[in-house]
């Protein structure tokens, strides 16, 4: 981008032009121009200050409340791909990326399986590694409703058999050892027909009410990558706030010693990327 244009957009940015606007006049992303400024304005400066304050600013005018009904005909007109999210944001006078999110509130929301069934296969055709599934929070709803493999595979318009392969990945992860144990169990009951007592319930409850894992359908815009990272920089934070060595944080977080040392690799390897990639960012400007 050039810095004269950039210039231009930022002073725009500052006099209350939207984020959404300056990316619709200039052509650049929302989110890379605000890396972008962060990237040239120090922290602490009286620039960076009123920068940051401007995007609070915009965050809150952009919440916009929009219908239930017209995120439902905005959901419809998608799936059946009578118009692009582009246009459906445009009509509604929101961010594009404000109304996925929307949209996929609405799913989440939604106690209709149709809906669910019919937003998987619009996406599936996009992105047919199921990467918009957050396959940890179906299995933790599976057992939560006591609902078999080939039930909740029914229930998301999701094969079975990518059900089962994605359970199998969690057969020799350390922090998802118990998650995949209580599945398996559960899978066996259900063919004996055999329930868990009041006891095992409450257990599993507690077991289950450790793990973090928000909605079964997520924003597949973030990679597979950022969302590895943040799930184990999420540990790593609640392994800091645990007293103790590393080996009673790992104990505690159910992991080993060296699982928790090969995270904090991870995630630092994965920091100093990022560092490099906005280094980049600054000599393309």
């Amino acid at each position: 981008m050039d810095r004269e244009i950039f210039i231009k957009a930022f002073e725009e940015f500052l006099n209350g032009k939207s984020a959404r606007k300056i990316e619709e006049d200039y052509h650049i992303n929302r989110d890379t121009f605000v890396r972008i400024c962060r990237d040239n304005l120090p922290e602490g400066s009286e620039r960076r200050k009123e920068f940051e304050q401007r995007l609070i600013n915009n965050k809150e005018s952009s919440k916009v409340e929009i219908p239930k009904e017209k995120i439902r005909e905005a959901f419809f007109q998608l799936v059946n791909r009578t118009k692009g999210l582009m246009e459906l944001a445009s009509e509604l006078g929101i961010y594009y990326q404000t109304l996925r999110e929307k949209i996929i509130e609405f799913v989440n929301n939604s106690q209709d399986e149709e809906i669910k069934r019919r937003y998987i296969e619009y996406k599936q055709k996009s992105s047919p590694d199921y990467s918009f599934i957050n396959f940890n929070a179906l299995f933790i709803e599976m057992i939560k409703e006591d609902v078999s493999q080939s039930e909740i595979a029914r229930r998301y318009g999701i094969p079975p058999r990518t059900v089962s392969r994605e359970l199998d990945k969690l057969k020799d992860d350390k922090y998802y050892e118990s998650l995949y144990r209580i599945c398996k169990e559960h899978s066996e009951r259900k063919m004996k027909k055999k329930s868990f007592t009041e006891f095992e319930l409450y257990l599993i409850e507690n077991q289950l009410n450790e793990y973090d894992e928000g909605k079964v359908i997520i924003d597949d815009s973030i990679s597979k990558e950022k969302r590895e990272y943040l799930r184990q920089k999420r540990m790593l934070e609640k392994a800091d706030s645990i007293k103790g060595n590393n080996k009673d944080k790992a104990d505690s977080l159910g992991i080993s010693i060296s699982s928790l040392r090969r995270m904090r690799i991870r995630v630092a390897e994965y920091e100093e990327l990022e560092k490099q990639r906005n280094e980049e960012g600054k000599e393309d400007k």
